[in-house]
C-alpha cells in the first residue's frame, strides 16, 4: 500500500532557480502506488515483443502529461520510455512499453526494476527543460534542498519539481516486475557491435576535411529501413576543474540493410565542426537506433555512455563554415 507523505506541503523547486515555492499536497497530481506488468507476443511466435508496465496515477487537473520510467536489470539500464497523453481529472492507468529486443540484448534474467518514475504536465513545454529535469536523480534533488538551508523533510515516496510552467512528480520508490527470462523475449532486429573505423574526407582537394566519417558495425537479424543517429562531443577541462562535455556535431543515417553483419557510416560535417571551434580528440555518445517509422531506440547501451574516441584534430583542419552575408 502506498505510504503516507510525511509533509502536508511539498516544496516546488524552480530549476533556473531564483526562489523556492510550495504546493499544497491536496492540489497536486500523485501516484497511487498501483502497478502491473505483463508481456505481449504480437505475432504469436512464442517470444515476447514487449513488456508493458501499467502505472496508476491520480490526476487533479486535466492537461497533457508525460509519464517517464527506466527499466533496469541488476542495476544495468535496459531502456527508458515516455508516454505522452492527455488526461482528464481522476484515476488513470498509463502504460510504459519496453522493447523485448532490448531486454533480450541485456542477457540478464528478471525480475526487472522500474525506476526514475516521473509524471509531468506539458503545459508550456520547453525542450531545454525536459532534458535537464528528467535526468535529475531524486537523491541529488534532496541534497539540493538541504544545501539551500530550507527546513525540508524527505517525503517517503514522492517529490515535486517544477520549472516555469512544467511540474514533475517523482515516485521515489522502485517497482519490481514478475520473474522473466531474457530468452523469453524476441532478440532485437539490429544489434550494435561497436565502432570499427574512422577516416576524414577532403571532397574538393583544398586540404581541409569536409567530413569526419566514423563507421559503426551492426548485426542485423531482420532486413529493413533503419535510422542511426549519434552525437560528437568535445571534453572540456573548465576553469573550475570539472570535466564538461560540449556538443560538436551530430549525424544521422537513414538506410536500408539486409540481414547480416553490416557497416553503417556516420558523417560528421567539417563545416559544423569548424564553426564550433572545439579541438579533438572527440568522443561519440548518444547513439540511437530506430526502425524507420518507430520511436523505439533499439540500442540497449546507455545513451550517455562514451562509445568511441576519435584521433586528435584541430578544428582548423576542417572546412570553414559559410560566411554570413551582411
Amino acid at each position: 500500500m502506498k505510504k503516507k507523505l510525511l509533509l502536508g506541503v511539498l516544496c516546488l523547486i524552480i530549476i533556473n532557480i531564483n526562489f523556492i515555492g510550495c504546493v499544497e499536497q491536496s492540489e497536486v497530481t500523485s501516484f497511487t502506488g498501483n502497478f502491473n506488468d505483463y508481456p505481449v507476443d504480437t505475432d504469436s511466435d512464442g517470444l515476447y515483443d514487449y513488456l508493458f508496465v501499467d502505472v496508476e496515477v491520480k490526476i487533479t487537473k486535466a492537461d497533457n502529461y508525460n509519464l517517464h520510467g527506466v527499466l533496469y536489470a541488476d542495476s544495468e539500464q535496459i531502456q527508458e520510455y515516455e508516454n505522452i497523453t492527455y488526461l482528464e481529472e481522476g484515476l488513470h492507468t498509463i502504460s510504459l512499453k519496453f522493447d523485448g529486443g532490448l531486454i533480450h540484448g541485456g542477457l540478464i534474467d528478471g525480475p526487472y526494476e522500474l525506476k526514475n518514475i516521473i509524471i509531468s504536465n506539458r503545459d508550456g513545454y520547453t525542450p531545454g527543460y525536459q532534458i535537464e529535469i528528467v535526468t535529475i536523480n531524486v537523491t541529488k534533488v534532496v541534497d539540493f534542498l538541504n544545501i539551500t538551508g530550507q527546513d525540508v523533510s524527505t517525503p517517503d515516496d514522492e517529490l515535486i519539481i517544477g520549472s516555469e510552467n512544467i511540474t514533475r512528480w517523482f515516485y521515489n520508490q522502485t517497482y519490481t516486475t514478475a520473474d522473466y527470462k531474457y530468452s523469453d523475449f524476441k532478440p532485437s532486429s539490429i544489434i550494435f557491435l561497436g565502432f570499427i573505423d574512422e577516416d576524414v574526407i577532403d571532397e574538393n582537394g583544398n586540404d581541409l576535411y569536409d567530413i569526419l566519417n566514423v563507421t559503426a558495425q551492426f548485426n542485423i537479424t531482420e532486413a529493413g529501413q533503419y535510422v542511426v543517429t549519434a552525437n560528437l562531443y568535445h571534453l572540456n577541462d573548465s576553469d573550475d576543474q570539472q570535466l564538461k562535455s560540449e556538443e560538436v556535431a551530430e549525424s544521422r543515417n537513414d538506410t536500408y540493410r539486409e540481414i547480416g553483419i553490416q557497416n553503417i557510416e556516420l558523417y560528421f560535417y567539417g563545416q559544423v565542426i569548424n564553426t564550433n571551434k572545439l579541438d579533438g580528440p572527440y568522443f561519440i555518445s548518444g547513439l540511437k537506433v530506430h526502425k524507420s517509422g518507430t520511436d523505439i531506440n533499439l540500442n540497449p547501451i546507455n545513451k550517455w555512455n562514451i562509445l568511441y574516441w576519435t584521433d586528435e584534430y584541430s578544428y582548423t583542419q576542417f572546412e570553414h563554415g559559410v560566411e554570413e552575408i551582411p
